[in-house]
């Protein structure tokens, strides 16, 4: 949650999470995400991404769970790591 808070607090943007459910709801700029964990909507979450790169921007992070550290990115698929 600090790269979380960290991001919001460089991009003025709110954020909050509900937690009957998990869901992440960011507001930014005039838009609106909401984020809905894998876990929590019953959806297999794979062990580890195959070894090419993701179609579209992606983030990398740590195989056991991170909790917001150790991530990196957003990445493009066409740009390197």
């Amino acid at each position: 949650m600090r790269a979380v808070k960290a991001w919001t607090d460089a991009n003025d943007a709110r954020v909050s999470l509900d937690l009957r459910n998990w869901e992440l709801e960011v507001r930014c700029r005039n838009r609106h995400f909401r984020f809905h964990p894998r876990f929590r909507a019953g959806l297999r979450v794979p062990a580890r991404w195959p070894v090419v790169a993701p179609e579209g921007e992606y983030i990398l992070k740590r195989s056991a769970g991170s909790f917001g550290g150790e991530i990196a990115g957003p990445y493009r698929a066409d740009r390197p790591y």
